[in-house]
């Protein structure tokens, strides 16, 4: 089945969904809801208990799609009462009741992704006119007066949250498919509801429970990734280590634990990991896991007795819910609620953040963003950092897929080993899918069939997992060869520099330029006036006996044939700038399809930079 074709059938169907968990996860699974044979909702306090265990009986021979939001938990306790706005016309919680044969359940592994980068790659923006619903001034206020509640006791952290408005250029789908792209998170939700669309891209799992068993994850702590795998895993590190992201998580574990505490059996109550970190695509998310077995497995008694998960609303929850109400200007909605799904002994919610509410007609949307503020937070850096945490979908990046070009020399593929790891390692960092075995398979099955001895293959591999391979003649480049240093520069604090993706324009454009004009190659330096590397080569520069090359932290793609050389000591690390190359011995430019270009000072056209 194709991706598109199911998505296209939400947007076609109302009150149709999928749910889809993306190809990096073991076990991952996607589910497509057709055709409800009912709607239930819970429009008031006194209707809850009731439709919950009619939910329940349902649920024993058909599948519920649960819809629940945030204000539903002001139906879980008597001070909360005057907080229900009764003349809201919104159901608290709304639930899809599917026949078990009108939900299809698929290997995500099995799906076709093939008709998805022809959607996405044009890179067109998602969303226009995007603002916050909280002025700055305003923000700013709230967060003074949470700190006024924290000093007096009243409450520990405050989930504070603000909404983000916009209209919605492509269809929801298109959205949702981007956002996929983008968002690795696992549970992930696309409803047509008639009227609206939403899309929900959560990493975070409120609860799921089988039979007695129950399980939490509660997510609190986060700190950017890095910029290259060096300082990617210092950051992840650095998280580990950060005492006030583990305090935060600790805080917010021991409000779960205590929920957890109310509906369990005695002793059963167990943190069995702490402090784990998850990585997305831009940041990484500590997370703790709390397991227990239930007294009462009804999910009535356990909605009514942990709703909303307290990572959304903080400690203590139901003091911090009456902040939360007095501060925010709107109605969180399905925001900071949750979705999923209700089964014969089996439950499993998110917590819906990162979550689009979109009116279909109007083409207007709405998402929520917050974070959680403690006695230590800045106003002015916890305003920046809500912006921030919506760029995902109001600046989000391009499309891009990995790739490899290797040498294959009288019929055997040159450092294959060495493109393997680092098409891994790269897709890792990326979080794309990357099966070497099977590519590693599929490349000799490719050259044993394949006529020519001695030619470049490109090996590309896409978001999820799909490797296209292809073979080209070596081009011979101009000769003698002379290289010119461009007057544009890399940034080293471009995370693309530092990997091999389709996203380089820049090294294209200045690389057909140069043989426009009978170059074969360009240096590029980067801000700091280093030598950083060629549009396909990196730069080693021959002093005395010793051959040196730009460090990594030059902005530069760590090639294969370079790290070759530098395993087998042939090559050292060292900064290098124009000097080194004017006053170089020999300049080599090498990888690993060519191998090694040889050139002399006098080959180099400084150009503007010959005074450097």
């Amino acid at each position: 089945m194709n991706i598109v074709e199911l998505v296209n059938k939400v947007s076609a169907n109302p009150h149709s969904a999928l749910y889809f968990e993306p190809p990096v996860y073991r076990g991952c699974q996607t589910r497509f809801f057709d055709s409800p044979e009912q709607i239930i909702t819970i429009n008031n306090k006194s209707e809850s208990g009731g439709i919950l265990r009619k939910i329940e009986k349902l649920s024993q021979t058909r599948i519920i799609l649960a819809l629940m939001n945030y204000e539903f938990g002001y139906l879980t306790e008597d001070k909360f009462s005057s907080m229900i706005n009764s003349s809201s016309v919104e159901p608290f919680a709304l639930f899809y009741v599917f026949p078990k044969r009108n939900v299809i359940t698929f290997n995500t592994n099995e799906l076709d992704f093939s008709a998805l980068p022809c959607l996405i790659k044009d890179n067109q923006k998602l969303i226009k006119n995007f603002r916050l619903n909280t002025t700055r001034t305003e923000y700013i206020r709230a967060i003074k007066r949470i700190r006024e509640y924290i000093e007096k006791g009243e409450t520990y952290q405050t989930n504070y949250t603000v909404k983000g408005k916009f209209e919605t250029i492509p269809d929801p789908a298109i959205i949702f498919l981007r956002l996929l792209f983008n968002q690795s998170s696992r549970y992930n939700w696309y409803i047509n509801g008639g009227k609206e669309a939403i899309i929900s891209i959560s990493p975070e799992l409120f609860f799921h429970q089988n039979n007695k068993a129950i399980i939490t994850k509660p997510m609190k702590g986060t700190v950017r990734r890095g910029i290259n795998l060096t300082d990617d895993s210092q950051c992840e590190n650095m998280l580990r280590m950060s005492s006030k992201e583990l305090s935060e998580n600790v805080m917010i574990v021991d409000l779960l634990r205590n929920d957890l505490g109310r509906i369990s059996e005695a002793g059963s109550v167990k943190v069995s990991r702490l402090f784990e970190t998850e990585k997305y695509e831009t940041l990484y998310q500590m997370i703790s896991t709390i397991t227990g077995r239930l007294e009462d497995t009804t999910i009535y008694n356990t909605l009514a007795n942990i709703f909303p998960s307290g990572s959304v609303t903080g400690a203590p929850k139901i003091r911090t819910m009456e902040i939360i109400k007095s501060l925010e200007k709107e109605r969180r909605r399905i925001y900071t609620g949750s979705i999923g799904t209700i089964e014969k002994n089996d439950t499993s919610l998110n917590v819906a953040i990162r979550t689009l509410v979109i009116d279909k007609k109007r083409k207007r949307g709405e998402i929520g963003l917050g974070s959680g503020i403690t006695w230590g937070s800045n106003p002015l850096t916890e305003y920046k950092e809500v912006k921030l945490k919506g760029r995902f979908l109001t600046n989000p990046p391009p499309h891009f897929e990995i790739f490899e070009s290797v040498l294959i020399e009288n019929g055997v593929p040159f450092l294959l080993d060495y493109h393997l790891k680092r098409m891994q390692e790269t897709a890792s960092y990326f979080l794309f899918k990357c099966n070497v075995k099977k590519t590693e398979k599929d490349i000799y099955k490719f050259v044993k069939s394949y006529d020519l001895n001695t030619y470049k293959l490109k090996i590309i591999l896409n978001k999820w997992g799909c490797i296209a391979l292809s073979a080209s003649a070596i081009k011979p480049l101009p000769f003698p060869a002379k290289v010119r240093i461009p007057d544009k520069r890399v940034s080293t604090s471009n995370r693309f520099q530092y990997f091999k993706t389709s996203l380089r324009s820049l090294y294209d454009s200045e690389y057909r330029k140069c043989l426009r004009e009978g170059y074969a190659e360009v240096i590029f330096l980067n801000e700091r006036d280093e030598i950083a590397e060629g549009s396909f080569t990196n730069v080693v520069v021959k002093k005395g006996k010793t051959l040196y090359t730009p460090p990594i932290e030059a902005g530069i793609l760590n090639g294969v044939y370079r790290q070759s050389l530098i395993d087998r000591k042939k090559i050292a690390v060292k900064s290098l700038c124009l000097r080194d190359l004017k006053e170089a011995d020999k300049i080599l430019l090498i990888n690993s399809v060519r191998k090694e270009i040889h050139l002399t000072p006098d080959s180099v056209d400084f150009g503007e930079t010959r005074n450097c």
